[in-house]
Formats: structure tokens, C-alpha cells, sequence
């Protein structure tokens, strides 16, 4: 070590340990906050630490590094007591000490990033008056939403729109204004049964945006390229109309991305042909499918 540098460090330490005993003089009986304390309060430990051990990590003395920690420890050393209705400039918060040599940039600025707002899917379940809102009901409507979840989970794989999405239920349990066909059917070739369906749909209450599913006990029927069929679901315009005998545990999710306006490649692009595919036909669809990336953009679209 050169005797001038020998000479500066006994001069800093000097210095150091007068600015101890001030502040110690400074803090009294009434135990205001140490600066230091105060910053590491608000800036948190990190800067604090590199702002304490300067002289480990500066290795030129009287560069660019060891100007700027003077001139912060100075601020830090003047800073008005929080008592005194004193607030940290408005810039130190993001402000860190720059090491390495004296030719980089200016201090690094730490922005936090922005936080990005969490959308929801809600789906709006009623019940009909044939429907009972009893154990094996909701057991069914559990895992129904769980298996919803679980595709907007695996979206995020191929949709980064989906990797901020919840899926939620609202649940509306008046069923006296939601009554079911007199014969038991809703059949979709019937007008009095399509404007029956579309009444109940109306009725049921919930968040705004959401899709709205019909639990019901009666059957659904209607003609489809002429044979007559009782499928699981059907989704006309206002929401779900979702048989609780006969829904398996994925259906819910299939008939969310017709709701969704989900493209396929079959019958008229509303199914996938593909068995392993989510919005491939109940006929085919194996157990476990997932859903393809048009599933997954066109929920996203309708989070809120």
C-alpha cells in the first residue's frame, strides 16, 4: 500500500467514526431513526449493503464508483427525520450504487416491472326447476370447472393471453323462475321449447360477461343430419344447456369454446377431428384430451 493511499484510508476512518459519535449524539433520548436505518427501511437491504461496504467494493480511490457512494452516503446522512414530516427524494428508491470501472454508464435504475392484472372467466350456473342442486350435482360441476381450469392452465403453453386467467363460478340458486318442459324434453326442434330454454337462460342471474350454463334434468333432444339424437349439452346463443346425467367431466370445457366461438376443422368447423382433441366430437373424443390453440385464443377472449 502507497503511504498516500495509507494516509486517505486513515482520513476516511477518521471521518467514519465522526459521523458515528454525531449521529449518536443526534439520536438522544427520544430514539429517532437512524438514517441508515430509515433508508434500509425504504430501499430495502440490498442498496443499503452496497452503500455500507464502499470500500470492499471500490477499487480506485477517487473514481467515478467511489464519487457517486459519497455523494449517496451524503444524501442519506442529510435526510430529515421522519418526524419532522421528511420524505426520500423521489428518485432514491430506484437508485443503486454502479461498480466496475469508471468509463460505464451512469447508476443502474431498478424498475419494478408493472403488475399484470389477473383476468377471470366466470361461468354463471342456474338450475331448472327439474334440476337438484344434491351431492352427485355438484360433485359433477366440480370437476367439471376443475377440468376448465386445467385447459386454461396448459393455454399458457401456446397462448401467452392465457397465462394470467382464473376461472371462477358464480352460482344462482333460485330455480322457481327456470321451469322445465312439462314432458321432460327440451326438445331444440320445438319453438315453445327453444323460447322456454331461452327465458331460463335470461334468468340466470350472475357476473357480467360470463357464460351462462343450465343444469337441467330433463333430456335434450333434436334432429341432426336426420337422425334424432339426446346429446350430453348443446349451446345455442344464450349459454350451456348442460344435462346432468349424461355430461361426462370435460363437457363443460367443450361446450365453453363452441360458446367461445371455437373453430375446428369438422361439421361446419365446430369439431376437431382429432380424438385426443378437446373440442373433437363426444363420439370420438378420448379421455384426457386437451385443447389446440384456438380453444385456448378464443376463452382468452372472453376473460374480463
Amino acid at each position: 500500500m502507497s503511504p498516500m493511499a495509507g494516509k486517505q484510508n486513515q482520513t476516511q476512518t477518521q471521518k467514519s467514526s465522526g459521523l458515528a459519535r454525531s449521529n449518536r449524539a443526534t439520536m438522544g433520548t427520544d430514539h429517532l431513526e437512524h438514517p441508515f436505518f430509515r433508508l434500509q427501511r425504504i430501499i430495502g437491504n440490498q442498496a443499503v449493503q452496497r452503500t455500507l461496504q464502499m470500500k470492499r467494493t471500490i477499487s480506485r480511490p477517487g473514481d467515478a464508483s467511489e464519487r457517486e457512494a459519497d455523494d449517496v452516503a451524503e444524501r442519506v446522512m442529510r435526510m430529515p427525520d421522519a418526524a419532522e414530516g421528511g420524505t426520500l427524494p423521489a428518485h432514491e428508491p430506484t437508485h443503486t450504487i454502479q461498480q466496475g470501472a469508471a468509463t460505464e454508464a451512469g447508476p443502474i435504475l431498478r424498475q419494478a416491472a408493472p403488475a399484470v392484472p389477473r383476468k377471470t372467466i366466470w361461468v354463471n350456473i342456474g338450475f331448472d326447476s327439474s334440476a337438484q342442486a344434491n351431492e352427485e350435482t355438484m360433485r359433477k360441476l366440480r370437476a367439471s370447472i376443475r377440468v376448465e381450469k386445467a385447459a386454461i392452465a396448459g393455454c399458457c403453453a401456446v397462448h401467452n393471453r392465457a397465462c394470467n386467467i382464473d376461472v371462477k363460478q358464480h352460482y344462482d340458486w333460485r330455480r322457481s323462475n327456470k321451469p322445465a318442459p312439462a314432458d321432460g324434453d327440451y326438445d331444440s326442434d320445438v319453438a315453445a321449447d327453444r323460447a322456454l330454454r331461452d327465458r331460463n337462460f335470461d334468468n340466470i342471474a350472475g357476473r357480467a360477461g360470463g357464460v351462462k350454463v343450465l343444469v337441467t334434468e330433463s333430456t335434450l333432444s333434436q334432429t341432426w343430419q336426420g337422425v334424432r339424437i339426446f346429446p350430453r349439452a348443446n349451446t345455442p346463443e344464450k349459454g350451456i344447456l348442460w344435462n346432468r346425467a349424461l355430461a361426462a367431466e370435460d363437457t363443460l370445457a367443450h361446450e365453453s369454446g363452441h360458446a367461445a366461438g371455437y373453430t375446428g376443422d369438422a361439421e361446419g368447423g365446430h369439431h376437431s377431428t382429432d380424438p385426443q382433441n378437446l373440442m373433437s366430437s363426444g363420439s370420438i373424443r378420448e379421455a384426457g384430451a386437451t385443447p389446440d390453440a384456438n380453444w385456448c385464443q378464443q376463452m382468452a377472449a372472453t376473460a374480463r
